[in-house]
């Protein structure tokens, strides 16, 4: 799957087939985004570079309780929410939507940074 961003070219999703993780590549960075145990539960989610072997963000939290997050290494907290509609949901981060989906199908969103970017790539896997 290819996906762009404002500070580069494109990017590259590339999905195992088994589906227990992805590498994005983007630029002359490699990240590693899966889920433990194949569940989509945002509290097992992990992004690592690939490089450094260094994990640069991982989940917290639960949709349900509304606490949903991304930790960054630097410190970052980045809260997401899940907002259901009847012709799909969006994930809405701390700059706005992230992921779209609209009638079964994923609607192009914006992204403003790096971290919007690897969350919204994440969504995407």
């Amino acid at each position: 799957m290819k996906l762009t961003s404002g500070e580069s070219e494109e990017a590259v999703l590339n999905i195992d087939p088994s589906f227990r993780f992805a590498d994005l590549r983007q630029d002359d960075r490699v990240f590693r985004l899966f889920y433990d145990n194949n569940n989509a539960i945002i509290k097992r989610a992990r992004i690592v570079d690939q490089h450094s072997n260094l994990m640069v963000a991982r989940g917290r939290g639960s949709y349900f309780w509304g606490t949903a997050r991304f930790e960054f290494i630097g410190g970052e907290v980045f809260k997401v929410k899940l907002d259901r509609n009847r012709n799909g949901y969006e994930i809405i981060g701390p700059n706005g939507p992230l992921f779209k989906v609209e009638n079964f199908g994923i609607s192009p969103v914006k992204t403003l940074n790096e971290r919007d970017f690897l969350a919204q790539a994440f969504f995407c896997f």
